[in-house]
């Protein structure tokens, strides 16, 4: 759903979280722990998902549509650009958002759990990320587990 493109930016740290976290070149990665990464990757997107679809619905529910709510976020983010929003937007935009942290928030929660409960730590996981995205022998071996 290219609509969500703000509301979807907040997630794709979600996936990596923070995969800016130096990878050691002498690290290995063990089949378990790919194996593990790849069992939180794909519980991650379903939370993903289902936090999207709230968000959607927080924004819709709250009188917004999804790409004017994108349009003020940009705006808003954005020093060089002024916004056209009304006040009564304004005041939309800024509930919204307010939900919308706490979403995240939650989501946030509940994707260390997940890590941890497949059997990695935060910055194993972090580690492994920024490894697979640096070899790309990694990324084949996570592929086979993929697919199987």
């Amino acid at each position: 759903m290219t609509k969500l493109k703000s509301i979807s930016l907040m997630f794709i740290s979600f996936i990596t979280f923070g995969t800016a976290v130096m990878a050691q070149s002498d690290n290995k990665v063990t089949d378990d722990e790919l194996k593990q990464f790849v069992a939180s990757v794909q519980k991650i997107q379903i939370l993903n998902q289902e936090s999207q679809q709230q968000m959607i619905k927080i924004v819709e529910d709250n009188g917004l549509k999804v790409e004017r709510f994108n349009e003020i976020a940009e705006a808003a983010q954005d020093p060089n650009k002024a916004s056209d929003a009304s006040e009564n937007e304004m005041k939309k935009f800024t509930d919204i958002n307010t939900s919308i942290e706490k979403i995240y928030a939650s989501s946030q929660k509940k994707i260390e759990e997940i890590i941890k409960v497949e059997g990695l730590s935060i910055e194993r996981y972090q580690i492994i990320a920024s490894e697979i995205q640096s070899k790309p022998e990694l990324q084949e071996r996570i592929q086979k587990f993929i697919n199987n």
